[in-house]
């Protein structure tokens, strides 16, 4: 535990400003110096340095990297005086000792009140105008915010961590345009949203931070939703965040997303797709879901592309559909125009999905773990689906369908090295016109056979299934187009 808590407090620490080593310093121990003006060469020796905890031999663990206390560094931040008490963001670090920001603007300095009693609404727009080319600090405490921020850019605004520095509110940011550079990070937003209505706000970001911006850290919760982002975010990284309990999606990167990355998040309990990018009036490129753990969204997919080009979704982890939607779709379904379909290669790499899959109850569909579906119109991009896990998988793993009816092919798709460890109906629900090919693809314990291959409209087309060598456990055809393969008990 105590080797825990030290490490974490590193992390906080270093977070919180630019760390480097003490010239000369002793591992663990303050600088070496001469003696003071005055004193004889010969007087007596300095005292020891204090003993790191990570320098007691033969105690702890054995792990491959170098621990530190991060207060026995230089700092280009302030120090936050010494403190043990409870629940104070010093107490919770080795020395007792956190960083603030160098040259930061504090909230509080322009009126904030951290008891959260008084509206901090103001001062938190005079920090981000006076900060401007710098940086925010948002120190421990609950802070109101009865309105949200605009005009935000060319600033980081930092918190002492997401469970310390906790904002109140149901609008953060919402602009429909930024020049970029905002950097938001280790604080919390803490909405009071309980219904779900579209055309309000009600989110942590709601339109543009612009390019190269960056969101880490942050814990999200009770909003509509997260992140939704329109206009240019280019170069955008979100990373490290949790989203949860939110009433529509925990991210959509909504048109004109290029080079952005969304990597290593928490989200639970989102009430549409947990991520999502939709091409709406311009197109979302070169953008990539990463490393990322989606567990129960209550509405639509675990992770969803709505169009878009040279697109990724890799190395992230699906738990848990519970309606209308997949662990991971790859779709050409519109919501509105004008929508860029998907187009070049669209990777879907390295994915695990645990019970994922879920019926539609208003089309009395199942849907598969893995959906590549021509929903609008045809999928001409190349989609290479590789390295799936699949596991207890309610319905079927990977489905190619074209959801609103019309009979669209699904074209140039490959499916190379997965594994599918039980599935209550089929490996391979095909639904519509095209061909995939499938490569290394191995199953145990599917519940009713291998296949289901009925396109629709009927007469519309074929499917093909090309049988690319190394495929094994999924044997078998669904005779029937007439009747759909009902789910067997899991076993």
């Amino acid at each position: 535990m105590a080797g825990l808590r030290a490490l974490l407090a590193l992390v906080c620490v270093a977070a919180l400003g630019t760390l480097a080593p003490l010239a000369g310093a002793a591992p663990g121990g303050p600088a070496a110096g001469p003696p003071p003006a005055g004193s004889a060469a010969t007087s007596a020796p300095p005292a020891a340095p204090v003993q790191s905890p990570f320098d007691i031999a033969g105690r702890g663990a054995t792990v491959p990297f170098t621990e530190l206390e991060a207060e026995r560094a230089a700092t280009n931040g302030s120090l936050i005086d010494p403190d043990r008490t409870y629940t104070t963001l010093p107490s919770e670090a080795s020395g007792r000792s956190a960083v603030r920001p160098s040259g930061s603007v504090s909230v509080v300095d322009k009126g904030a009140d951290p008891s959260g009693e008084g509206d901090s609404t103001q001062a938190f727009r005079q920090a981000t105008t006076d900060a401007k080319g710098g940086a925010v600090w948002i120190p421990e405490g609950d802070f109101k915010l009865t309105s949200e921020l605009s005009g935000v850019q060319d600033v980081t605004l930092q918190g002492a961590g997401n469970w310390y520095s906790q904002v109140h509110s149901s609008r953060f940011i919402n602009q429909p345009s930024s020049l970029g550079k905002v950097h938001l990070k280790d604080f919390a937003v803490l909405g009071e949203v309980t219904e779900r209505v579209d055309s309000s706000p009600d989110n942590f970001v709601n339109g543009a931070l612009g390019p190269d911006s960056s969101v880490s850290g942050m814990w999200l919760q009770h909003l509509k939703v997260g992140l939704w982002l329109m206009g240019n975010n280019d170069n955008l990284t979100v990373s490290g965040n949790r989203f949860l309990d939110l009433t529509a999606d925990g991210l959509n990167l909504n048109g004109g997303a290029e080079n952005i990355t969304v990597s290593d998040n928490f989200l639970r309990n989102t009430g549409d797709d947990a991520p999502a990018m939709w091409s709406l009036n311009t197109t979302n490129s070169t953008s990539t879901f990463k490393n990322n753990t989606v567990t129960q969204p209550n509405l639509a997919n675990g992770i969803a592309v709505y169009g878009g080009r040279d697109i990724s979704v890799s190395d992230n982890l699906v738990l848990d559909t519970n309606a209308l939607g997949s662990g991971i779709a790859l779709s050409n379904q519109k919501f509105a125009e004008p929508i860029f379909p998907l187009a070049g290669t669209v990777k879907a790499d390295g994915n695990a999905l645990v019970r994922a899959g879920a019926m539609n109850p208003n089309w009395h569909h199942p849907m598969g773990a893995l959906r590549a579906d021509s929903y609008d119109s045809a999928i001409e991009a190349q989609v290479s689906i590789t390295d799936t896990t699949a596991t207890d998988s309610p319905y079927s793993v990977f489905e190619l369908v074209s959801g609103g009816g019309a009979g669209h092919p699904v074209k140039n798709v490959t499916v190379d090295g997965a594994t599918i460890e039980k599935a209550g109906t089929v490996a391979v629900q095909a639904e519509t016109q095209g061909a995939a090919t499938f490569s290394g693809v191995k199953a145990t314990g599917i519940g009713v056979t291998g296949v289901y291959n009925c396109p629709f409209p009927q007469g519309s087309g074929t499917f093909t299934v090309e049988d690319g060598g190394g495929n094994a456990g999924w044997d078998g055809r669904w005779a029937d187009c007439g009747s759909r393969p009902q789910p067997a008990s899991a076993h």
